[in-house]
């Protein structure tokens, strides 16, 4: 599935667009991993920090707000980047 994406109107930094849905499932499916590590293993690799769904709120670059955002086009990225993701509509 190809997903859209967006550009930050800020920095210009592209994300990929996820429903606000999409962003409370993953962090969910994420709490469970890190639920079923050791506690040590836990807090070597994460340590006390968890993210929230206001990780999903702001650009990963530059922290502006997911509504200043514009669709991507094409050239605002180089091909094969990692992309960050973003909510984008609910």
């Amino acid at each position: 599935m190809k997903r859209q994406t967006v550009t930050c109107l800020q920095c210009g930094w592209v994300l990929v667009a996820y429903s606000r849905v999409e962003a409370e499932a993953e962090l969910a499916s994420f709490y469970r991993y890190v639920e079923s590590l050791s506690p040590d293993e836990r807090q070597q690799r994460y340590g006390d920090s968890r993210p929230t769904i206001s990780r999903y709120e702001r650009c990963f670059s530059c922290g502006n707000s997911y509504k200043n955002f514009r669709p991507s086009k094409e050239g605002d990225c180089p091909l094969g980047v990692t992309l960050q993701t973003i909510i984008q509509y609910d």
